[in-house]
């Protein structure tokens, strides 16, 4: 009896009638509704982006290349992708379907959809928008590796240095110690350091990386992130790659905004909200706004030459001119990005020797501090 009352129920008009209209504001049936655990990574919503263009290059409709994603996907996108496409099934366009799932798909994804959509140009967008995306991963991917060497370098001189204070130098001072000798001003510093952490470091140690964590947290919240953003472009070499990075993501957030078909206010209003850098997404916002209001873009762009050097200035007033802005910044875009790839080698290449004298100095003050008392006795004898 319960299996008739369910299929009856499940075919009705009513029943259908509800999801259509459900699935067109964005929600999904209680009973259709998936909890998903975790965060789909950006190699994945590139992926997607790069097949489901291939499929519509192909012949097949947004709802079968969309089934066909989600079916081959796994974990945390299926689960994403399932909902989209049910939203879809319910009568809802693609780009509205997507913006249900914000944590997964941003606005300059959505844009270049909805405009692509509108245009039937939803293909090309696809592509550009999974080449933003490798870009993107590209440089992060340099960044990080730049910071790789000196963060376990560093780490392991922290590790090293704690063992050598907690267990190596109060045996050493204690001998020191009994026999009364005079010890040369670094050594009685290195003791009392060891001392210090010996007596607090239970305090200490959990306090430091409590610290540590809490200024990384602190110092991203919005009240804060002007000050230490406009900091960060300050500092000698950090400025210069922090530089780099903002201007690569605009001309290529900007530029595949513009070659989707996105006006240059959107585009400007989308790439304002994904700066990395506080200073640069509200010079994009003021930007954004003026362009509203009248301004050529090739105009406001010079009024901010701290940010966009000349070549930019004049690269986007050529391309405002000849109607090809959009192609103009994607270019500017390869070679920011490729910048940030040389001088993250150059980093790296750098860095190494620095950090080896670095470590090396240290431990020969260590162990002259340790050596020299030793010396003294031994010529006393």
């Amino acid at each position: 009896m319960a299996k008739t009352i369910t299929k009856k129920v499940n075919n009705s008009p009513t029943k259908n009638s509800l999801n259509r209209v459900v699935a067109k504001e964005g929600k999904l049936p209680w009973y259709k509704t998936e909890i998903s655990l975790g965060k789909v990574k950006t190699t994945d919503v590139a992926m997607v982006s790069k097949h489901f263009a291939v499929m519509l290059n192909a012949g097949l409709s947004v709802p079968e290349a969309l089934e066909v994603i989600t079916e081959q996907s796994v974990g945390t996108l299926k689960k994403v992708l399932k909902r989209v496409n049910r939203r879809v099934q319910g009568g809802s366009a693609f780009a509205d379907a997507l913006k249900f799932e914000s944590k997964t798909f941003d606005a300059s994804f959505i844009s270049a959809v909805e405009v692509g959509e509108n245009s039937g140009t939803l293909d090309a967008n696809l592509e550009r928008l999974a080449k933003q995306m490798e870009s993107d991963l590209s440089l992060k991917r340099n960044v990080q590796s730049a910071m790789i060497y000196p963060s376990v370098v560093l780490s392991m001189a922290v590790v090293l240095g704690f063992g050598i204070a907690i267990f190596v130098l109060p045996q050493v001072s204690q001998i020191f110690e009994s026999l009364n000798v005079e010890l040369p001003i670094t050594t009685r510093i290195l003791i009392w350091v060891s001392n210090f952490f010996v007596a607090y470091g239970a305090i200490v140690v959990p306090a430091s990386i409590g610290g540590t964590v809490f200024f990384l947290w602190f110092s991203r919240r919005k009240a804060v992130r002007p000050i230490t953003d406009r900091v960060l472009l300050a500092i000698p070499v950090v400025g210069v790659f922090t530089n780099l990075i903002n201007r690569a993501r605009f001309c290529r957030t900007v530029g595949t905004l513009l070659q989707s078909g996105t006006a240059i206010e959107e585009a400007l209003d989308i790439t304002s909200r994904v700066m990395p850098n506080y200073v640069y997404a509200k010079s994009v916002k003021n930007m954004m706004k003026q362009v509203a209001g009248g301004s050529e873009f090739s105009a406001i762009i010079e009024r901010y030459p701290d940010l966009y050097p000349k070549m930019i200035q004049r690269m986007v007033a050529v391309g405002e001119r000849s109607a090809s802005l959009g192609s103009t910044l994607e270019f500017l875009a390869d070679y920011y990005e490729e910048r940030v790839m040389v001088m993250s080698k150059n980093l790296s290449s750098i860095l190494e020797p620095i950090m080896l004298l670095f470590i090396g100095g240290v431990v020969a003050i260590m162990a002259m501090s340790i050596l020299t008392p030793i010396y003294s006795i031994l010529s006393g004898v």
